[in-house]
């Protein structure tokens, strides 16, 4: 919530106690999560080498926890730190190694908490890479398939009624 009000110094500090709890925990997949929360604030931000750094960590995390869900989410993590700094080569094989961790994970052995990364989430992540990169007509294609695939899925403040 702190990020989402342009609270970045305590939404940061949040991430990283998160991430301390996470480790002393030992449970890498949440770990990994938080480090692809924190290097999304990154790019956000404008930090495209902590994204980077922090995307690359939490592949690393993914790797130990064995979810190629959030293997895939760090990867896109990692292809969006690199379109900001104008690295296209670089970008496009991170997206096309996300797309090949994505076709291993199964939904059955993705945690409950990691379920929001599908298709669609895929899809709008690579239309802001591609965003980034200038490259308008990619980025309104998969911008109009992320919208086509969501199923009444609306992001909302609250519970509904």
């Amino acid at each position: 919530m702190a990020y989402d009000l342009e609270e970045h110094g305590l939404a940061q500090r949040y991430l990283i106690q998160a991430l301390r709890l996470a480790r002393e925990a030992h449970d890498h997949a949440l770990g990994g999560e938080i480090l692809a929360g924190m290097s999304h604030q990154a790019v956000y931000l404008g930090k495209a080498d902590d994204a980077l750094d922090l995307a690359r960590a939490a592949q690393d995390s993914a790797a130990k926890a064995g979810l190629p869900a959030l293997a895939s989410e760090s990867l896109i993590m990692q292809a969006h730190a690199l379109a900001v700094d104008r690295e296209p080569a670089a970008c496009s094989k991170a997206l096309n190694a996300a797309e090949r961790a994505f076709e291993h994970a199964e939904a059955a052995d993705t945690p409950q908490w990691l379920r929001y990364f599908d298709e669609a989430y895929m899809a709008a992540k690579f239309g802001h890479c591609f965003r980034e990169l200038g490259q308008g007509d990619k980025a309104e294609y998969f911008a109009r398939r992320s919208l086509n695939m969501v199923d009444g899925y609306v992001r909302a403040d609250g519970p509904s009624t």
